[in-house]
């Protein structure tokens, strides 16, 4: 069973999802990656609970991420979620201080995802990295 779809007219950049190596995802979009980190996603089945992790606020990856992907500012993204948890719609991400324990969190919990900017020899880590397909996103 996927858990999305591949669209037929994409491309895979260098940013990969990282997930359980046990975790049912095996295609993820870039809407579907941003979804998910904005809260708008939270299931992955429709009743497992999403469980995202984030770098620490000064981490290059997060910050790629969110200006590239989320298509905002730091301060326009920890902003939406202050919105958000003001009107009780949703948690943010986890944040995880070091890339060692980001991905031992991911390891030890099935639904976790995080994300990458390039691929890792993950070891013998029980994770695995999938390509985020991407897409031509206007800005929101």
């Amino acid at each position: 069973m996927l858990f999305f779809s591949q669209p037929a007219c994409s491309q895979q950049g260098n940013l990969y999802a990282v997930v359980n190596a046990d975790n049912k995802i095996s295609s993820l979009t870039q809407k579907d990656i941003a979804m998910i980190y904005l809260g708008k996603k939270i299931s992955m089945d429709g009743y497992s609970r999403i469980y995202p992790v984030d770098y620490s606020i000064k981490h290059p990856n997060r910050q790629k991420f969110i200006l590239e992907i989320l298509h905002k500012s730091e301060s326009q993204y920890n902003s939406y979620w202050a919105r958000r948890i003001f009107n009780g719609k949703g948690t943010p991400p986890t944040i995880i201080d070091d890339q060692n324990n980001y991905l031992d969190v991911i390891e030890n919990n099935l639904n976790a995802i995080g994300y990458i900017y390039k691929k890792i020899n993950i070891g013998n880590k029980k994770i695995k990295l999938i390509p985020v397909i991407m897409e031509d996103m206007e800005k929101k």
